[in-house]
């Protein structure tokens, strides 16, 4: 006679910044909209800070400072949107 027993295994991942950078460049439009309006919920009344750690950190690349400038130029839509 046999049992069936069911387990649930539980696995932990240390997410690394360029896996979270790869994810977000492959989303569809859709997808980092929904993405970007979570970041807002759970991070709205911080990001302020957070963005300024960013840009303090002498780490941060000149190509990486354009990104974030180009953030700032999109937030409004289009005319035609």
């Amino acid at each position: 006679m046999s049992t069936e027993i069911t387990r649930t295994t539980v696995q932990t991942f240390q997410v690394t910044p360029v896996e979270v950078a790869e994810v977000f460049c492959s989303m569809n439009e859709v997808e980092q909209v929904e993405m970007l309006n979570h970041l807002a919920k759970i991070a709205g009344h911080i990001i302020v800070f957070q963005l300024q750690y960013i840009t303090d950190n002498p780490d941060l690349s000149d190509e990486a400072r354009r990104l974030m400038s180009f953030f700032g130029d999109y937030a409004y839509a289009t005319e035609d949107s």
